[in-house]
């Protein structure tokens, strides 16, 4: 994960000495109590990604598995990865060594996956001058990579339709295998027209919606000496609460913050950023396990509250007020 997330900040230890000390002793000795017990026997596991967490020198990862459950499974510095805990992404494939109950990760490796014949690349795809979606994969009807696929929204985003499908043809390019695009995928797609379905230029796997999309209202914006900048949020039903608060009466209520590098995108002015704004921000997906959890925003953007409704004679959606 990014440097950022390991910085310190004054406002924010200084409210963790008095809310979370407990809670995170009680966690380095579990975890503490973990390493000492030696591994006597492995069984592996292979699944996707959905999130990772790090503490220290250790954390947590879960994965979906191939039965669609998912598992939790804890590491230590002793647990052997090909490629850094904070450096998975969601939807990456992995291959686990496990041991112990409940299961350690003793070992971890990235399993590449083959490029696909519909021109699946890992690098993520862009399209200039096209329009974007991004939704949570609701239907796929492919066959022999044609076919169409229907997206909806997440909730605080606004792409100008509640849903939306598209079809694949032998044109469209993949950042990522078709064995990806299922129900319950988060994607988001380039394409053409107006209308839909619409034609899909490409597209990329982004994760699952719960995992990479966050809704809150800003508590507070914290700067650093180097000039970086985080996002205190609280849940959108913390917004009463808020009143004239200072950050520093305000951080109990946080529910996490997100750091701010040179590759997160606005998409608001700065003078939006202001006690009890809406926020929907795309992030990285992996946190840490401290009080209140620390992520990476991607993108920042106003949370967008409009409803949808479908028009009587067409699968056209139009907005209404919500």
């Amino acid at each position: 994960m990014n440097g950022m997330i390991h910085k310190a900040f004054s406002l924010a230890a200084a409210m963790l000495l008095l809310a979370g000390c407990a809670g995170a002793g009680e966690t380095a000795g579990q975890n503490s109590g973990s390493q000492s017990s030696a591994p006597l026997e492995t069984k592996p596991v292979t699944g996707t990604v959905v999130s990772t967490q790090t503490e220290n020198e250790g954390g947590s990862l879960t994965i979906t598995l191939s039965d669609g459950s998912q598992q939790t499974f804890d590491y230590t510095s002793e647990s052997r990865f090909d490629r850094e805990p904070d450096q998975l992404q969601p939807g990456d494939q992995v291959e686990l060594e496990v041991s112990g109950e409940p299961p350690m990760v003793v070992t971890s490796t990235l399993v590449e996956e083959a490029q696909l014949e519909t021109g699946a690349s890992q690098a993520p795809l862009y399209v200039a001058d096209a329009a974007l979606y991004r939704g949570t994969v609701t239907e796929v009807s492919l066959k022999d990579g044609t076919g169409t696929f229907t997206l909806a929204q997440a909730a605080g985003t606004d792409y100008g339709a509640a849903e939306m499908t598209f079809t694949v043809d032998e044109n469209t390019r993949f950042s990522y295998p078709l064995e990806k695009l299922t129900e319950g995928a988060y994607v988001e797609v380039f394409y053409g027209g107006e209308e839909s379905p619409a034609g899909a230029i490409a597209s990329n796997y982004l994760g699952e919606e719960e995992m990479i999309v966050y809704n809150g209202v800003l508590l507070g914006v914290q700067e650093d000496e180097n000039g970086g900048k985080s996002l205190v949020m609280a849940s959108l039903d913390s917004e009463p609460f808020c009143g004239n608060s200072t950050l520093e009466e305000l951080y109990p209520l946080a529910e996490i913050v997100f750091h701010c590098g040179d590759d997160t995108q606005f998409y608001l002015s700065q003078d939006q950023l202001v006690l009890g704004a809406k926020l929907n921000i795309l992030h990285t997906g992996a946190t840490t396990r401290s009080l209140p959890p620390q992520g990476n925003a991607l993108e920042v953007r106003m949370y967008k509250e409009i409803a949808y409704t479908p028009l009587a004679d067409s699968g056209d959606n139009v907005p209404v007020e919500g």
